[in-house]
């Protein structure tokens, strides 16, 4: 694994989410990359209004982060490197993790907890849909406790499988199970055999054990059963701009289940 973005906005909820940054980091013996985006019209409060500058929000920005990579510093034995960069979140995002040869982008989000009450930031669902590399969003107030059961939302599409082998890198040192779950519609004309996928997503995730489990109902209906059945760790989906999943929501079903979930979501774009 080449790196972790960590973008924050230095609030308490962003912050929340660094122990998944780090624990991640720590497994893969890879690199952090503290990264905050910021606007002109983003002002610093403690600055004069005369002095308000791009150059003068950088140098506020970037003592910032080295403030918190000093305090990182002195917990943890980690790689860590700061950065920032002007302009709309999501596009600084996305070029920072070209900038940086980054493999996973980490968010902390905002919002009440519970199954049908969390709203996440607006920043991490925009970021599903713009950028490449996959995002991990880390609700609010939820504590890093490994990845030991890992739920895989499948439409059982072949576009799927690159996922599972980036998911079965990332898993490779937590020793984890992953339960893929699929909510039967027989409308689906791109969706394979159960037992077809099975044999293909087995082939990818060799790092972990697997288990296979359908649904009836509503996409949402079935992960939300799955997550009730037993201790969830992270919910993992493949974004299919909208394509199947258009007749289900407005929105792509990922970014929908962002505000539907309490625990953590690792997004993969297909």
């Amino acid at each position: 694994m080449a790196g972790i973005l960590f973008p924050t906005d230095f609030s308490v909820d962003s912050i929340n989410a660094l122990d998944f940054a780090i624990q991640i980091a720590k497994r893969n013996s890879t690199r952090i990359i503290l990264f905050h985006a910021y606007q002109l019209h983003a002002m610093e409060p403690s600055m004069p209004l005369p002095e308000i500058t791009v150059e003068a929000i950088q140098e506020s920005v970037m003592k910032r982060l080295e403030n918190l990579k000093n305090d990182m510093l002195q917990k943890e034995n980690l790689h860590i490197e700061t950065a920032s960069g002007f302009g709309f979140t999501t596009d600084a995002i996305n070029q920072a993790t070209e900038d940086f040869d980054i493999d996973y982008v980490v968010m902390g989000t905002t919002g009440a907890s519970g199954i049908s009450r969390v709203i996440m930031g607006s920043n991490t669902a925009a970021c599903i849909d713009k950028i490449k590399k996959p995002v991990i969003a880390i609700p609010k107030n939820s504590q890093f406790r490994g990845f030991d059961k890992i739920i895989f939302a499948s439409a059982l599409h072949e576009e799927e499988l690159p996922a599972l082998e980036k998911l079965n890198e990332l898993l490779k040192h937590f020793g984890a199970e992953v339960h893929v779950v699929h909510t039967f519609n027989p409308d689906d004309k791109q969706r394979m055999e159960l037992n077809k996928f099975q044999e293909l997503a087995d082939a990818k995730l060799y790092n972990v054990k697997t288990f296979y489990r359908q649904f009836s109902g509503s996409v949402i209906e079935g992960i939300e059963q799955a997550i009730r059945l037993q201790k969830t760790d992270a919910l993992v989906m493949v974004t299919h701009h909208r394509g199947f999943f258009k007749k289900l929501f407005d929105r792509s079903i990922t970014k929908q289940m962002i505000y539907h979930t309490d625990v953590p979501l690792i997004a993969f774009q297909a």
